[in-house]
């Protein structure tokens, strides 16, 4: 109806639009709706307004110590009787990283608070997703199941799997109860049904950064040392003339060859090796698990043996932060966007033709070359759907540390006037920048490359 936690807080905007008041007592039971259905609003589903709704009820008398001891009520006998089964009955299985759990439990009666025992053994058991059934017989010859499932496995949706059996709730916590003769099939059906439910996890194509900064085995001690300053790097990967990867420079590498007065050796003889490396295919939870038991900070990501890609710690601790922070309120999602594909739709051919020669020009150097400035803003901001005039483009171009009468920007620029003849070019020596420029066109506008 609503993207609240409670269906209670619906019912509280609604009286306070009529402007009603209400007993304590209604008060205390609407306010421990709300409390239970958002876990005291600790659940990701729980909002402003639900906070709103649960001060609002306070101002009409609802009783905090009544709703403390009913929030916390503690194990009834029959919940402690069944505590022991669910554990050792208990049936898990890894699905796609995930630990999905599920346990059918039988007794003569039906039992209350069966939603606190599914909230424990989540907790005992370490399950991302749990389904608990609960099943007693009725007069009639057939079974009354109760199905509670509780998840945090974002992209698992309990209300959808649930709601086709008559039940619903939340993405997050959901049930349902219904008349059967076969509890174990409905229970083994909505297993299957959460299992296709459970998303692949991201995989380290989409968390590497690329491409890597590499170092020959030949670099020194001392190279490699001015290259993790100048770059802000905790490490290197080392690879060998035809891009195949030999090992890992550490900075505690680094570290242990400059304490023993090593600065002119070559690199091979620090780095790490072998090197424990992944996959472009190498799920999130596996990277998690590698990084953790072999205490390492970085994985390089091979593709048929060449180095393409690296996943490090902060890429782990970035995107974990993400999926927890994953729902924002409304006006305060993250821009994400793919610039190549913005690239490709809103800049005119002609100026992607240029991009694309000096990259090219860039690459044949061995150097790696980067957009910057104001391009990068108008292209996160644009429109998709109206074409995006630039005046300039600022470039930077990161050439390898070598002797050179010039600095990689100029050069790279002339290249580009040997093939833009029409171009003028402006060298600023002080900073061994360059600019390129090309004549007005029709409209009396010229245009700018500008290259660091």
């Amino acid at each position: 109806m609503a993207p609240v936690g409670a269906a209670t807080t619906l019912l509280v905007e609604q009286l306070q639009a009529e402007q009603l008041s209400i007993t304590a007592a209604d008060a205390t039971v609407m306010a421990l709706g709300i409390h239970g259905d958002t876990g005291s609003l600790t659940y990701q589903h729980s909002t402003v307004r639900d906070a709103a709704a649960l001060t609002w009820l306070m101002t009409q008398g609802a009783n905090q110590r009544a709703i403390a001891d009913y929030t916390e009520p503690g194990f009834s006998q029959p919940l402690k009787d069944l505590l022991l089964p669910a554990l050792e009955q208990l049936h898990s299985q890894s699905v796609q990283g995930y630990k999905v759990g599920w346990v059918l439990l039988t007794s003569a009666d039906y039992c209350p608070g069966l939603s606190s025992l599914t909230a424990q053994l989540m907790v005992l058991t370490e399950s991302d997703c749990l389904l608990l059934g609960h099943a007693y017989p009725q007069k009639s010859g057939q079974q009354r199941l109760s199905v509670i499932g509780r998840s945090r496995i974002e992209g698992v949706d309990l209300n959808t799997l649930l709601q086709p059996l008559g039940g619903g709730g939340h993405p997050r916590a959901a049930a349902v109860t219904l008349r059967t003769e076969s509890p174990s099939t409905v229970l083994a059906d909505l297993v299957a049904g959460l299992r296709a439910q459970v998303p692949a996890p991201l995989a380290a194509a989409a968390l590497m950064s690329a491409p890597v900064r590499t170092i020959l085995p030949t670099t020194t001690i001392d190279q490699a040392r001015r290259l993790l300053l100048r770059y802000g790097h905790s490490g290197l990967s080392v690879v060998n003339d035809q891009g195949q990867l030999e090992g890992i420079l550490s900075r505690r590498d680094l570290d242990i060859a400059l304490h023993h007065g090593f600065g002119h050796a070559p690199v091979k003889g620090y780095m790490t090796a072998p090197v424990k490396t992944i996959t472009p295919e190498t799920g999130l939870p596996e990277i998690e698990e590698m990084m953790v038991t072999f205490d390492i900070g970085r994985l390089p990501v091979l593709d048929q043996g060449q180095l393409v890609g690296i996943v490090t710690r902060t890429d782990i601790l970035r995107q974990l932060h993400q999926l927890k922070h994953a729902a924002r309120p409304q006006g305060q999602q993250l821009v994400r966007s793919s610039i190549q594909g913005r690239l490709r739709s809103l800049l005119p051919q002609a100026l992607q033709n240029i991009l694309a020669k000096a990259a090219s020009a860039a690459s044949q150097q061995g150097w790696q070359l980067y957009l910057v400035g104001g391009a990068v803003r108008d292209l996160l901001l644009a429109d998709l759907h109206q074409p995006l005039p630039l005046p300039e483009l600022d470039l930077v171009v990161d050439g390898v540390d070598s002797p050179r009468t010039e600095a990689a920007g100029v050069e790279l620029a002339r290249s580009l006037q040997k093939i833009y003849p029409q171009t003028g070019l402006q060298i600023y020596g002080q900073f061994q920048t360059a600019a390129l420029i090309w004549p007005p066109g029709p409209g009396g506008s010229s245009f700018t490359v500008d290259i660091a």
